[in-house]
C-alpha cells in the first residue's frame, strides 16, 4: 500500500489492490475458457496509472501463456511499477515471474523489442501508438489503448441526486488520475441545471487531503503538467465554472471543479487528469 498511495489516494489503491486479487483469482478459470494460443514474446507500453492492476493484466496474466513478457514502465510512474516488479518478483512462484522483465528504457530500444513480439500492447496517446505500430511492421497484433475524453449521458428519465454520485464516484476515481474517468457529461435541458446542483452540493462535502489518508478523496496530482493542464481550462473558461475553480499550483491541488457549457459541436475539451468535470445540456428533445 505505501508504494501505491505513493501515486494513488488510499481509496483507489484498496479497490486496485482487491481487482489485482479477484483477476489473479479468476486467472486459471478464463484461460481454460478462452485456451489462448503460446506466444513467444509479448510487449507492453504500461500506463502511468493503476500501476499494481496493469503488472497483473499485462504481464502476469500474459506469463501464463507466454514465454517472455517484456514491459515498459511510464516514466511518470517509474519507481511505483519497479517497487511493484520486485514486491512480484519476491511474492509470486518463480516459474511465472522469470518470464516477466520489467524494463525502463528508451522508446527506441522497446520498438527494436517489439519487431520480433507476437502481440504488442500500448497505452497512450493514439498517434503516438500510431507512430510505433508503423515503427515496428506488420508482424506482430497490435493493440491500441487510446486516449481521450470520456463522457457520460445523463437523460431526461434519470434521478438527477443519483446520477451525480454516480458520475462523481467515477469522476473522482484516485482524484480524477484515471483514463476511464469521465472528462465530460452530456446532460438533457429537463435534467441539467439539477444534476449541476445536485453535484455541486456531494463536492461541497468531498474531503480534500493527503494521498495516504482513507478519508481523502481528492489528493494533491501526481503530475505537474495535469495541474498546468487543468489551471489553463480552468482560466481559459472561468466563465463557465458552475463549482469550484481554485488551483493551488505549489501544492498541485486542483479544487472539484464543474464548468457548464450549452450544447456547442465547436467545444473539444482535452482529457484531464484531474477533478474537472464539463457538463454540456443538450437539446430539449430526447
Amino acid at each position: 500500500m505505501d508504494t501505491l498511495t505513493g501515486i494513488a489516494t488510499a481509496d483507489a489503491a484498496t479497490d486496485e489492490v482487491h481487482r489485482s486479487i479477484a483477476t489473479l483469482a479468476g486467472a486459471r478459470w478464463e484461460l481454460r475458457a478462452q485456451d489462448p494460443m503460446r506466444l513467444d514474446r509479448v510487449v507492453v507500453f504500461l500506463p502511468s496509472n493503476n500501476v499494481l492492476y496493469s503488472y497483473v493484466l499485462f504481464g502476469l496474466i500474459p506469463a501464463l501463456y507466454a514465454e517472455q513478457v517484456i514491459l515498459r514502465p511510464s516514466t511518470r510512474s517509474m519507481a511505483a511499477a519497479e517497487a511493484v516488479h520486485r514486491e512480484m518478483t519476491e511474492l509470486l512462484p518463480r516459474g511465472l515471474t522469470r518470464r516477466v522483465a520489467l524494463l525502463p528504457t528508451t522508446q527506441v530500444r522497446m520498438v527494436e523489442l517489439a519487431r520480433d513480439a507476437d502481440i504488442v500492447a500500448f497505452t497512450g496517446q493514439y498517434q503516438n501508438g500510431l507512430s510505433i505500430a508503423d515503427r515496428i511492421g506488420g508482424r506482430p497484433r497490435m493493440l491500441l489503448f487510446g486516449s481521450g475524453p470520456n463522457p457520460v449521458v445523463v437523460g431526461p428519465a434519470a434521478d438527477p441526486a443519483v446520477a451525480a454520485k454516480d458520475v462523481l464516484r467515477a469522476r473522482l476515481y484516485n482524484s480524477g488520475q484515471d483514463c476511464l474517468c469521465p472528462d465530460l457529461i452530456f446532460a438533457h435541458a429537463s435534467v441539467a441545471e439539477r444534476l449541476a446542483d445536485e453535484i455541486a452540493a456531494v463536492l461541497a462535502d468531498t474531503r480534500v487531503g493527503e494521498r495516504a489518508d482513507p478519508r481523502t478523496t481528492v489528493a494533491p496530482l501526481v503530475y505537474p503538467d495535469a495541474v498546468e493542464t487543468a489551471a489553463g481550462f480552468l482560466r481559459e473558461h472561468r466563465a463557465r465554472v458552475r463549482h469550484g475553480g481554485a488551483v493551488e499550483a505549489e501544492a498541485g491541488v486542483v479544487e472539484p471543479t464543474v464548468l457548464m457549457f450549452e450544447q456547442d459541436a465547436e467545444v473539444h475539451p482535452p482529457e484531464l487528469f484531474s477533478p474537472c468535470s464539463r457538463s454540456s445540456r443538450t437539446a430539449t428533445r430526447a
